[in-house]
């Protein structure tokens, strides 16, 4: 009984959103149901017509990072529309080096859908662009650069990024040299 612009907010009957995750240390965790698709196809419906035009560049912008995908039904549609938040306590002295500003550990997590067979492979090279746009503008403010890492938990490659850590020969720290621990 909705009207079709709020299509991909509700999920249909029988559906909704994924069980929670909660690892140990939860702080919180959120699982709700979205089809990001529908509502990008909704936008002109949503919003404003400037903010609409707004979408329109992100969908240009966004589609060099994809292989020039459309965004909304090329890249927001190849996920299912479950996502989770979790965020949890760390052991910060574990981590090395052990960062200056300790921030929780958080994770957002969803799926692929299956038809779309390479667009696992253009989510991590657009994440790997991406890492590589932030370190040209760490370098410009004498900040740390991150590193790619791609590591196998429980058969699941995970392509990560972290601060590099810093030389045991650098000159005396700076501000923008704070360690932080989060890795996106």
């Amino acid at each position: 009984g909705r009207a079709p612009i709020f299509k991909g907010y509700v999920p249909t009957t029988g559906k909704g959103a994924a069980p929670l995750i909660q690892p140990a240390g939860t702080i919180g965790s959120l699982s709700l149901w979205r089809d990001w698709s529908s509502i990008w196809e909704s936008k002109a419906d949503l919003f404003a017509p400037e903010t609409v035009q707004g979408f329109a560049q992100l969908d240009t912008f966004a589609g060099q990072f994809f292989g020039v995908r459309e965004f909304g039904p090329d890249v927001l549609g190849a996920f299912e529309p479950h996502w989770r938040l979790v965020v949890a306590a760390q052991d910060y002295e574990s981590i090395k080096p052990v960062p200056d500003v300790k921030l929780p550990g958080f994770a957002l997590v969803t799926e692929l859908n299956a038809p779309d067979s390479d667009f696992a492979q253009r989510l991590k090279v657009a994440f790997q662009t991406f890492v590589g746009l932030s370190n040209v503008d760490a370098v410009q403010k004498k900040g740390p650069p991150f590193e790619l890492v791609s590591e196998q938990v429980d058969g699941i490659t995970l392509a990560t990024a972290r601060f590099m850590l810093p030389s045991t020969k650098a000159p005396a720290a700076t501000p923008a040299d704070q360690r932080y621990n989060f890795s996106p």
